[in-house]
C-alpha cells in the first residue's frame, strides 16, 4: 500500500514538472514552436489539454502514466491521488 502511494507521488511531481516545462518554457521557445501554433488553430477545449493551459495538461499526463502504471501494476484507485497531485503542485508554483 505504501509501495503505491510513492510511485503515484513520483508519477504526480513528474507529470507536473514535464507539464510545467512544455506548457510555460517549450511551446515558447524554438523547440516546440510548431506544436504551439498548431495549437493555437484547435479551439480553445482541445488545446488546453494538449498543452496551452498548465494545469490540463499536467492533469492529462498524470491520469495517462497513471491509467498505464495501473495496468501493469494495480493500485487504479491511487489514479484520482495522482492527478490532484499533478495539479496541485503545478498550481502551487504557477
Amino acid at each position: 500500500m505504501l509501495t503505491f502511494f510513492i510511485y503515484y507521488t513520483i508519477i504526480s511531481f513528474c507529470c507536473s514538472v514535464i507539464g510545467h516545462v512544455v506548457s510555460t518554457i517549450l511551446l515558447y521557445e524554438d523547440v516546440l514552436n510548431w506544436y504551439g501554433k498548431i495549437l493555437e488553430r484547435l479551439p480553445k477545449m482541445i488545446a488546453q489539454p494538449l498543452g496551452l493551459c498548465v494545469l490540463c495538461f499536467s492533469g492529462q499526463l498524470a491520469l495517462w502514466s497513471s491509467f498505464v502504471f495501473s495496468l501493469y501494476h494495480g493500485g487504479g484507485w491511487f489514479i484520482p491521488y495522482s492527478i490532484c497531485g499533478a495539479i496541485f503542485l503545478v498550481a502551487k508554483y504557477k
